[in-house]
């Protein structure tokens, strides 16, 4: 769960939010309750297959909560996507995707945006960590039904679509749907 005043000072980008991972790690590492990712991030060197075979059961549940009503907004329910950088390398990285393809944070008619998570780990024969997550969300545009990908959404974007979706008055939708077409 991400709640806004934890990540108030984690606008790590223009175009993203960066969630450390550190304490969340060490509950999970102290808690014995993911031997097998314990284990992979102890090994250097690891290639495609064998991050696949321990990332594949891993599936991240995101959830934005607001400060003052705690409204919730749901952003999605992530599985493994690909290898993004770093293949064998100590510090890597893994894109996680929506497990249901169709899923939009929003969607109007011609657009839609849809959030995307980035996992950082570091590998250390000392025992290694899962260092940071970070939330991107990109803006589709849909032609002859077809989505294209158009871009990530800025800080101040990813700022008011929350704040859109986490609740705002009926009568200012048309506005809100106006103001999202204009970005990229």
């Amino acid at each position: 769960m991400i709640w806004e005043g934890d990540v108030r000072g984690h606008w790590s980008t223009e175009a993203s939010v960066s969630l450390s991972l550190t304490e969340a790690w060490a509950t999970m590492r102290r808690s014995g309750s993911c031997t097998a990712l314990t284990h992979w991030l102890a090994e250097t060197g690891t290639g495609w297959e064998h991050d696949k075979a321990v990332l594949r059961p891993l599936s991240i549940t995101l959830v934005a909560i607001r400060d003052v009503d705690q409204a919730m907004v749901s952003l999605g329910h992530f599985s493994l996507g690909d290898h993004v950088d770093g293949n064998g390398e100590p510090d890597q990285e893994f894109s996680f995707i929506d497990d249901h393809q169709d899923h939009h944070l929003f969607a109007a008619p011609g657009f839609s945006f849809r959030a995307h998570l980035y996992l950082a780990t570091h590998h250390n024969a000392a025992g290694g960590t899962l260092t940071h997550l970070d939330l991107e969300v990109h803006r589709y545009e849909t032609r002859e039904d077809e989505d294209y990908r158009k871009g990530e959404l800025r800080s101040y974007q990813l700022r008011y679509l929350l704040t859109f979706l986490a609740g705002g008055q009926p009568f200012e939708r048309a506005e809100a749907i106006r103001t999202m077409e204009e970005w990229l």
